[in-house]
């Protein structure tokens, strides 16, 4: 009947892993997958994820071999994400965005939030820097914050100490910036920050680039301001989308789309229903577009009954067994695109 029917995509490809990969732990990042996905690789059940616009990262190292790999997906139409998917938008179903392969080495930043303040003085600022680190066996290592202005001076430079905490090496530092430029549309200044991984001589075992602005959020009596003045948003929604191939676009598809709201003097950009590509919230860092980040979670056309309002048939509604994979939804979100300037709502 029409109401079991659900197409499976199969997908199969086979590669060699290039030298530089060699002997080092290995993990394959699906960007975009609609709807729910299987994954082998070598005949071995490596996973499954069900999220189809926040990147899903499986762990390949245990069945990976130099030469000769076969990765296998199978990718389902219809899943349980069914019904946290329920956005008004057209339906495709398949991988549509990047998957990459990965290297890791040794010493890695698993995890970094880089939250710069701007202070009520619109003037000074202090930048906060919380760092995850996985090691294979127990390394001695330190972290570093280099954070350089345009002109590439040195603006801030701190070296903190990483701590053990399940399974991982973590460090918060706090540092005091005396003179900051501010960030927003009119001028989208970003400061280069390193995030520097240090072995126990000050050796470099990896560093982390990453661009971001000093600005201030906040909503006094019930109007919002930017850096103490009053936001006025020109805004979009936004849709990821191509006539010609519709939901999988890539960079040109992007550049077009940014350009097109600077001639029309458009400030704000939501990202409706999803999660986007990536890249776009570096060019909106960039170009000091502001960002409503949207989580892909949306339920509400679950909660009809042939029509009828019946509220037992809700789901999720409060059912707790569906609790985790909804507030998982946001807290990836969140997680993946934390550290992005332009990002003033969620």
């Amino acid at each position: 009947s029409e109401a079991e029917y659900n197409p499976v995509g199969s997908y199969v490809t086979k590669f060699d892993l290039k030298k530089e990969l060699h002997g080092k732990r290995i993990s394959i990042c699906f960007e975009g997958v609609e709807q729910a996905m299987y994954l082998w690789l070598n005949g071995h059940f490596v996973g499954y994820a069900e999220d189809s616009f926040t990147p899903s990262e499986f762990d390949l190292t245990p069945y990976i071999r130099e030469g000769e790999n076969m990765l296998a997906v199978e990718v389902h139409k219809m899943s349980t994400a069914a019904f946290l998917e329920d956005q008004d938008f057209f339906r495709f179903f398949g991988i549509f965005r990047n998957v990459t392969l990965k290297a890791v080495p040794e010493v890695h930043v698993e995890d970094m939030w880089i939250n710069p303040i701007l202070n009520s003085d619109n003037e000074s600022g202090k930048v906060e820097t919380t760092v995850r680190v996985s090691t294979v066996g127990n390394k001695n290592v330190k972290a570093r914050i280099l954070m350089k202005d345009i002109a590439d001076r040195v603006i801030l430079d701190s070296r903190f100490n990483l701590e053990e905490k399940d399974g991982y090496l973590t460090g918060f530092v706090s540092s005091e910036v005396s003179t900051v430029k501010k960030w927003d549309n009119h001028n989208p200044y970003l400061y280069s920050v390193y995030v520097e991984i240090l072995d126990e001589n000050g050796g470099l075992l990896e560093v982390v680039p990453y661009e971001v602005g000093f600005r201030r959020i906040e909503i006094i009596d019930k109007v919002m301001y930017l850096n103490g003045k009053r936001l006025v948003i020109v805004g979009v929604n936004r849709h990821e989308w191509s006539p010609k191939t519709g939901r999988c676009i890539g960079m040109e598809e992007m550049k077009s789309d940014m350009a097109c709201m600077q001639r029309n003097n458009i400030n704000a950009v939501r990202t409706c229903h999803y999660p986007d590509q990536i890249p776009w919230y570096y060019m909106c860092d960039k170009n000091g577009i502001y960002v409503m980040a949207e989580t892909n979670l949306e339920s509400h056309g679950s909660f009809q009954k042939l029509g009828a309002i019946e509220p037992s048939w809700n789901v999720p509604g409060s059912v707790p067994e569906w609790k985790e994979n909804v507030v998982d939804r946001a807290r990836t979100n969140f997680e993946t695109f934390k550290n992005h300037t332009s990002i003033l709502f969620w």
